[in-house]
């Protein structure tokens, strides 16, 4: 509603990452070797089919075009 508000169209939107963990958590889980890279990975493609629940969220936009001519 912001981004209509503002004068703005939203063109897509979406979510690149789901981050069960806080930074700091995922770092230990990183370091101790409980999690990899494969792991990460995973929680990246995740997205696309629970992007409800991403942490990394983006909005493309553009000018709304004038109601007004």
């Amino acid at each position: 509603r912001m981004i209509e508000d503002a004068g703005f169209e939203i063109i897509s939107s979406g979510t690149y990452f789901i981050k069960p963990f806080s930074n700091a958590q995922m770092e230990h889980l990183l370091k101790t070797g409980i999690i990899d890279e494969k792991i990460i990975r995973g929680l990246e493609n995740m997205a696309t089919y629970l992007p409800e629940m991403g942490c990394e969220i983006y909005v493309d936009i553009r000018k709304a075009k004038s109601t007004n001519q």
